[in-house]
């Protein structure tokens, strides 16, 4: 369910980072040669420095710990759309380009060039490479931005870099963390699936949303705010051909079970009951 992490005594890379500002650019670039014999740790291993009160030290150079946020009249597409100065105070993670005349995420930026995105299987080079700049639909891109895994892992990773702390073991700990709670809320789900299937009930409806497991998920993410924010985000979870494989199991677990209850015995009786129409 999550993405494998690699070897972090077998990395070998090189990495070159540039953000644009209104006063300027920032370059900062090294190669980095990790290995277990050397003990030479790369930028996923460990960050040497904390960082100081507005910028992180990478290599001689400096990377702002803010995001570039100018305040100005924005040009304006075809459509007649631009920009809105209005977004920084809802998004704080904005960050303008002035020579592409578009937004990216900043910390989602900074870890990317940096090659520390790992978790998060699915990247968005929207924001981390090519730049925003479909305003009609930013709120909703915004927030869906938020939301992402990957959004969510490059604020941790962006946090524990300016720390100084050892990333690999905060990727270590996050990676347990995230395990636990997936078999916490799969254990959920499957519980549901055996209660509705214990009872006799039918599990599904006339559509998707409908039908009785879908309405008690909705009934136990009353109770439980993670429960409700994990299956937002992993719906195959939930899916119809997941639920008949959770039903297929539990049918399979019965089986052996009086299987193995009969062949304790020597001799054993069927009961069956008929009904006449």
């Amino acid at each position: 369910m999550l993405a494998d992490t690699d070897d972090q005594s077998q990395l070998h890379q090189q990495h070159s980072l540039s953000i644009s500002d209104t006063g300027g650019s920032v370059l900062a670039s090294d190669e980095t040669s990790a290995t277990a014999s050397s003990g030479t740790l790369s930028p996923l291993a460990a960050s040497s420095q904390p960082c100081h009160s507005d910028a992180v030290p990478v290599d001689g150079s400096v990377v702002p710990m803010e995001p570039h946020q100018p305040s100005r009249n924005f040009k304006k597409d075809d459509k007649n759309r631009c920009f809105q100065e209005g977004w920084y105070r809802r998004w704080r993670w904005l960050h303008w380009s002035d020579s592409l005349e578009r937004v990216f995420c900043h910390p989602y930026k900074l870890v990317y060039d940096l090659k520390m995105m790992q978790f998060s299987k699915c990247t968005e080079p929207t924001f981390c490479t090519a730049g925003f700049c479909n305003w009609k639909d930013a709120s909703r891109c915004f927030n869906r931005h938020e939301k992402s895994a990957s959004h969510a892992e490059a604020i941790m990773k962006w946090g524990t870099y300016c720390a100084g702390l050892n990333v690999a073991s905060q990727l270590n700990s996050k990676h347990l963390e995230e395990q636990r709670l997936a078999r916490r809320m799969l254990l959920k789900i499957i519980l549901s699936v055996r209660y509705l299937g214990r009872q006799g009930l039918p599990v599904r409806g006339h559509s998707s949303s409908e039908g009785n497991f879908q309405a008690l998920l909705r009934l136990r993410c009353e109770d439980s705010d993670e429960l409700r924010d994990w299956i937002t985000r992993k719906t195959s979870f939930v899916s119809h051909d997941i639920q008949n494989e959770y039903l297929q199991l539990m049918a399979h677990h019965v089986l052996r079970t009086l299987l193995n209850r009969i062949r304790q015995f020597q001799y054993y009786s069927i009961i069956a009951d008929e009904v006449t129409d």
